[in-house]
């Protein structure tokens, strides 16, 4: 199975405050590694701001990638909250009070549940509760999407619980790494037919070629896959350099994460 093939995730960042930069993303370097740990893909990356249209315009996008997305924040019961309607929109699913999580919420906040908290359970129809650990209101799930807070201590153990149900236990031994060979003073495009090579060799793993600007211009080339394949992959690319006169160095494995 190549890495185009692997289990593909996606996932989607809600609020004017990213875009604005008023709050900084804590979300995608959990997430990549999260998602790495488990062996997933994360094939893209969409961040949007609160109006409806947008986000409704993203969802109709995540829909076509056929593969489980992750979407956090806007799901609250505040006007700027537009993320359940947008869902509602997308998925050609009206919202309606949710019978359990009415329940829910009643049982948590009695009188106060009406008129405002109640919106916190107006979900598309069709849609399935996701529970929250922190203060009980719950997330929703709507055809292989998850809409989740934009709180990460709340999206992110409610995150757990979703990729267990969709995926299983963690297993470590698909947990993808980034195997690196460093060059200095090798132009990039030296490194283009053992990049080809390689790669048409090692088709379950993706190769990269990160240039720096730094002293040197020196070059870092990675091996993204399981362990067992990275590993292997990496170690014909260091083979085929040498035998080239590259002279290159071997760079620590790491977890592949938002620092890969």
């Amino acid at each position: 199975m190549s890495m185009t093939q692997a289990f593909n995730i996606a996932l989607i960042l809600v609020g004017d405050e990213l875009l604005s930069g008023r709050r900084r993303d804590a979300h995608l370097p959990h997430f990549a590694g999260v998602f790495a740990a488990r062996g997933l893909n994360l094939r893209q990356v969409w961040v949007v701001g609160d109006g409806r249209e947008d986000i409704a315009r993203v969802l109709g996008d995540s829909r076509r990638l056929h593969c489980p997305v992750l979407c956090c924040g806007g799901i609250g019961a505040t006007p700027d909250d537009q993320t359940r309607q947008a869902a509602a929109e997308a998925f050609g699913s009206p919202l309606e009070i949710h019978e359990a999580g009415r329940h829910l919420l009643e049982s948590l906040y009695r009188e106060r549940t009406y008129p405002h908290r109640i919106r916190m359970v107006e979900f598309p129809q069709g849609a399935e509760l996701i529970p929250n650990p922190v203060n009980q209101v719950p997330g929703f799930s709507l055809d292989r999407h998850h809409f989740l807070p934009g709180f990460p201590e709340m999206a992110w153990p409610m995150a757990e619980w979703v990729l267990e149900r969709v995926f299983g236990e963690v297993d470590t031994a698909a947990a993808l790494v980034t195997c690196r060979l460093g060059f200095r003073g090798v132009p990039e495009s030296d490194l283009i037919p053992l990049l080809d090579a390689v790669g048409a060799r090692h088709p379950k793993v993706k190769l990269s070629c990160l240039p720096s600007m730094r002293d040197g211009f020196p070059v870092e080339v990675g091996a993204t896959g399981r362990s067992i394949d990275a590993r292997a992959a990496i170690d014909d690319f260091h083979a085929g350099a040498l035998g080239a006169g590259l002279a290159p160095h071997t760079l620590e494995a790491e977890a592949q994460d938002a620092d890969a």
